[in-house]
């Protein structure tokens, strides 16, 4: 931006030895100083990624990842949870944003929070929820003398898989018995 770095510390309001720390690594800039920075037409992205994301090409970006995101919620039946990945987002960034205050990662809150709510999806299976399950429907099963062909007992595994998960506990045999039933 032809700015040296006595120029750019006068005109961000530190000492040019922090400048340079900035620019050697040595130290990370504060949210604050890279909003400043931003204000005097610096591309913020491609001094943190070495990817220039400004101008058109940031909406773009931005856009096609909103796309994903849509996608994969979509496709793991997460929509009901829309809001509470607002809150993931919110929390991702207060992480990264720490880094540049403090220089390091400390909490992982987001990434924890974000593997949580995928396994809240009904096509994530969770081994001890679906075993759980499976020994449930085999008793209902034998204590009613019901019998389903493999076809009808996979689609109620599923079915009941997927009620277990939404509701978010452990089905009680009287609902497990309907479902069942329904297969007949």
């Amino acid at each position: 931006m032809g700015f040296s770095q006595a120029d750019l510390a006068q005109k961000m309001g530190i000492h040019r030895n922090t400048q340079a720390r900035y620019e050697k690594a040595g130290t990370h800039p504060s949210p604050a100083y890279l909003t400043a920075l931003r204000s005097l037409g610096v591309d913020i992205d491609y001094v943190l990624t070495g990817v220039r994301t400004s101008g058109e090409s940031a909406g773009a970006a931005h856009r096609a990842l909103v796309h994903l995101v849509d996608v994969i919620f979509d496709a793991l039946s997460l929509t009901p949870h829309e809001k509470e990945f607002e809150g993931i987002c919110h929390l991702a960034y207060d992480e990264i944003a720490a880094v540049w205050r403090e220089g390091e990662l400390r909490g992982e809150v987001a990434d924890r929070a974000t593997a949580a709510l995928i396994k809240k999806s009904p096509l994530v299976i969770e081994e001890a929820v679906f075993i759980e399950l499976i020994e449930r429907i085999e008793f209902v099963l034998e204590s009613t003398a019901i019998d389903l062909t493999p076809y009808d007992k996979g689609r109620a595994i599923l079915r009941l898989y997927s009620l277990a998960k939404t509701q978010g506990k452990p089905l009680d045999l009287k609902t497990i018995r309907s479902v069942i039933e329904g297969f007949r």
